[in-house]
């Protein structure tokens, strides 16, 4: 699972927390440009294993997320032994169906088993865009417990098959 991550700090255990519980087993998060000293917290994380680390700086005209995810994708080998990858951001939560049991090993199990003509190169998750109820201060408690009324979005996040992924474009 590959995440960007920019001046998160008070979110980042709730995230990475997320996707472990989801069986990702291996969390890769680049980071621009933090100013938060969530740098010191992603540091501890990826010294005790829990998390890989890259630290990217911000481009111009460049956006950080593609930026990442093609790095991902092509110049690192952080996804050479893996088939699937996730690619999202960090203000970005996955979650499954109850017949996967919030597991994502059982979502590409059941991706592999659909008897298709060829293997499945990729699975769009279309947003659901969470909105604050106009709570504009942080208030104690989860995310997912707090932001709670969602409506549909246009975009989407990709699961895909990482050999048949030339590239993320945004």
């Amino acid at each position: 699972m590959v995440g960007t991550m920019c001046n998160d700090g008070p979110y980042i255990l709730e995230w990475v927390a997320h996707y472990r519980l989801l069986g990702f087993r291996k969390i890769v998060i680049y980071t621009n440009d933090n100013i938060d000293g969530s740098d010191e917290l992603l540091d501890a994380l990826a010294d005790n294993g829990v998390i890989v680390l890259v630290r990217t700086a911000r481009q111009a005209n460049v956006p950080p997320e593609a930026k990442a995810f093609n790095l991902a994708l092509n110049l690192s080998s952080v996804l050479r032994d893996h088939e699937w990858a996730l690619f999202v951001d960090s203000d970005e939560i996955l979650v499954l169906a109850p017949e996967y049991s919030q597991n994502i090993d059982a979502f590409i199990d059941r991706v592999e088993s659909l008897g298709l003509p060829q293997p499945v190169a990729a699975v769009a998750f279309q947003w659901l865009w969470f909105v604050s109820d106009f709570q504009f201060r942080r208030t104690p408690g989860l995310l997912q417990q707090r932001f709670q009324h969602a409506r549909q979005h246009w975009l989407s996040k990709s699961l895909v098959r990482v050999r048949d992924t030339l590239s993320m474009r945004k």
